[in-house]
């Protein structure tokens, strides 16, 4: 969507963001109003950098999240990930369905996952190299020891 549209929404004099937000990602854009009704209620059980877990009580509607935008952030609700949305240009939503949810919002580095697998392929390839070479070694040299000829 063309991000000049969406600047303009947000610059108006009668956006109110404690009241609307826009979700513009691969759909039309929405604006969606009383975000802050007594029909969405949260609880936020644990905060720390990089997780959120809260229970939400919803009507339906979406659960906006003043986090910037950066690739490795996810959301799950009831434990099921779901796609984070486009909300405000620069930040993330989520759609709620109605009822009482459990809702993540957790992020996981892409360089430390991809550091992580690289450890474990390389600990497996070096126990492999351990096993066929050093412990052959070792079994050559004492077969040696025993029979010096």
């Amino acid at each position: 969507h063309d991000p000049k549209e969406i600047i303009s929404i947000l610059l108006d004099k009668a956006f109110d963001p404690r009241e609307t937000v826009i979700i513009s990602d691969n759909i039309p854009i929405q604006t969606t109003t009383n975000m802050l009704s007594n029909e969405l209620k949260v609880q936020v059980k644990k905060y720390r950098n990089g997780y959120l877990n809260a229970q939400v009580h919803s009507s339906g509607g979406y659960l906006f999240f003043s986090q910037l935008q950066y690739p490795g952030w996810n959301a799950s609700i009831d434990g099921k990930r779901t796609t984070l949305l486009s909300a405000n240009l620069a930040f993330y939503a989520i759609k709620i369905p109605s009822g009482n949810h459990t809702v993540e919002f957790f992020y996981i580095s892409r360089a430390i996952q991809t550091g992580f697998y690289i450890s474990i392929v390389t600990f497996v390839a070096l126990s492999i190299v351990y096993v066929f070479y050093f412990k052959k070694a070792k079994t050559t040299i004492v077969r040696s020891w025993m029979n010096p000829d």
